[in-house]
């Protein structure tokens, strides 16, 4: 470069520090504008990720009521790219400021904002943040724990996220909670707070977690990952005095034509999660099982032993299969049947209860079509990416598994049904904790709710606040009759079980996003106070134009003061 030229650049950078200053003024003036539209909403449970730009700042406000003892978490989802997550609580008189990832505060009510930025350095990564109500009271949204295991499908969806669950105790009552992923070795770690907001028990990365209320009232345990950010799949299971000791139901779920497991789309307000089915398609109803608190082992038989004598799983529905005939075990050419309904919907042990139970419990065969569950892990009837040879059990803790064939004889009707199943043990013939679930044939979205059943004998509390929490799976499937293993020697595919959607990753380079508007730096159709500071940087040549493509101006190469002035217009007027 010669001197010229050097004269020139040197110029051209004066004459624009010389006008930023103007623009600059008006950003701090309407600084206060800015920050209305700058603040995203943090609800109590949801975890919210987001890359945080370099040098940037994220700010979000959240209204939890006065006196709620508020636990804050924060992630660096990528670490490698972060000096530390720093997290600044401003407003109402709560100001907290760390760097520890994790803020406890009493909060005093009104809505209150967090700041979410470096704690040195200007880089940027990918975070999440997560906010939880650990107290008893208004503003706790942790789900309801219920005996035996939580529903398939209950993990981590977002790396980093922090889940919360809530127990019911009395003053001097004891419960167990054990904890491990479903899909690989290891468990999540839990913390477990009183009524008051004390933590009862410090990060808990063991499998299992024993403690006696002191004080009557909610507990609330937060799940979070042990290690790194992991989305895995997980199970909690929870024993107290007032939970049947029985088996432990694993897995509670439907298996596709190819002997894939079938992604739950969602729950129901009781928690249920929902299996969508296209009309026509076979499939097969899977229940697996391992011991309870009684520690004696499930037994296997999907019959009745004798008369009057209940099979060791048993599955009750809550609308008819196929015609309903209550003819039992109507499985063999010429009569082929279906199942009858039972109502009210709940376990019973009256003979027409035991005769609706042993005419479904038909449908569940093992390899070698006897009445009974699977009890190898080669012997499965469903596909895991895991295993060998392709098959074994959904669950890895699961001691049989029991598959039941649905075909067009003994259909699903469209619509919601809801399917309920417990198991006993071997040993003394008590039985575990209900476990139910709804399968949907048809629209995945009708208008209407799932029904409500009469509710099954087991102790349940009914959640504690509006907020829901979903689990989201994109099914696929094709209509055919489900294919039945009958042996353990047939010829495998390795088919991976679960499809999840992908989750943004961070690689030090800033994300490439398709620009909404002047200064939209990632994407989300509005410009920010921590946007137009880039915008900034780069026109004084302090950033390149690379970490914010937006921002360049008409011949998308250069940011000069127009392209400044449209961004700043953008953080105020909003990008549509």
């Amino acid at each position: 470069m010669n001197a010229e030229q050097t004269n020139r650049l040197t110029s051209d950078r004066r004459g624009r520090e010389a006008a930023l200053p103007l623009v600059v003024l008006a950003i701090l003036a309407l600084g206060g504008v800015a920050r209305a539209v700058d603040a995203l909403p943090l609800g109590c449970g949801v975890p919210a990720s987001k890359v945080l730009p370099s040098g940037g700042t994220d700010t979000y406000r959240f209204n939890v009521p006065a006196g709620a003892q508020i636990l804050m978490q924060g992630a660096s989802v990528s670490p490698s790219t972060f000096a530390g997550l720093r997290m600044r609580v401003v407003g109402g008189g709560n100001d907290q400021d760390t760097c520890s990832g994790i803020l406890q505060f009493t909060s005093r009510g009104g809505p209150t904002d967090v700041e979410i930025s470096q704690c040195s350095g200007s880089g940027g990564g990918l975070y999440t943040l997560t906010l939880n109500v650990v107290s008893d009271g208004a503003g706790n949204c942790a789900e309801p724990l219920q005996c035996g295991g939580t529903p398939d499908g209950t993990g981590f969806a977002i790396p980093g996220e922090v889940d919360s669950y809530s127990i019911d105790m009395i003053a001097g009552e004891s419960a167990t909670i054990l904890k491990n992923y479903t899909e690989q070795p290891g468990q999540p770690s839990m913390r477990l707070f009183d009524p008051d907001g004390q933590r009862v028990e410090t990060d808990v990365c063991t499998g299992q977690v024993t403690f006696t209320a002191a004080k009557t009232g909610i507990y609330t345990a937060l799940i979070s990952p042990c290690q790194f950010t992991p989305t895995y799949l997980y199970r909690l299971v929870l024993s107290r005095d007032s939970c049947p000791p029985g088996p432990t139901i694993t897995t509670l779920g439907v298996a596709r034509a190819d002997n894939t497991t079938l992604q739950s789309i969602g729950v129901d307000d009781a928690d249920r999660p929902i299996f969508n089915v296209p009309v026509g398609q076979g499939f097969s109803l899977i229940v697996e099982a391992r011991a309870g608190t009684n520690r004696f082992n499930p037994g296997p038989s999907s019959v009745p032993y004798g008369d009057g004598e209940a099979p060791d799983m048993e599955m009750i529905l809550s609308r008819p299969l196929g015609d309903g005939d209550p003819t039992v075990c109507d499985t063999s050419p010429p009569n082929f049947g279906g199942v009858p309904a039972t109502s009210p919907f709940m376990f019973g042990d009256s003979g027409e209860d035991l005769d609706i139970i042993h005419d479904l419990g038909c449908r569940f065969v093992d390899g070698k079509g006897t009445f009974e569950a699977r009890q190898s892990d080669d012997e499965a009837c469903t596909r895991v990416d895991r295993a060998a040879f392709g098959f074994g059990f959904v669950d890895r803790g699961s001691r049989l598994q029991f598959c039941g064939q649905i075909t067009s004889a003994w259909s699903f009707a469209s619509g919601d049904t809801i399917v309920a199943a417990r198991v006993k043990d071997q040993r003394e013939g008590q039985f575990g904790a209900v476990r139910e679930m709804v399968i949907r044939v048809g629209d995945a979205n009708p208008a209407t709710t799932t029904p409500t059943a009469t509710p099954t004998p087991t102790a349940s509390r009914p959640p504690t606040s509006t907020a829901t929490r979903s689990r989201t799976f994109t099914p696929t499937a094709t209509a055919t009759e489900p294919t039945i293993r009958f042996t353990p020697t047939v010829t495998r595919t390795r088919t991976p079980t679960r499809t999840r959607t992908p989750t943004p990753t961070w690689n030090g380079t800033p994300p490439t996003v398709t620009p909404v508007c002047a200064g939209d730096c990632d994407g989300d159709a509005s410009v920010t106070i921590s946007e137009l500071t880039v915008v900034l940087n780069i026109a004084l040549d302090r950033q390149p134009l690379s970490v914010c493509p937006a921002a360049a101006g008409a011949d998308g190469q250069t940011v000069d003061i127009t392209a400044v002035i449209a961004a700043v217009r953008r953080a105020l007027t909003g990008c549509s």
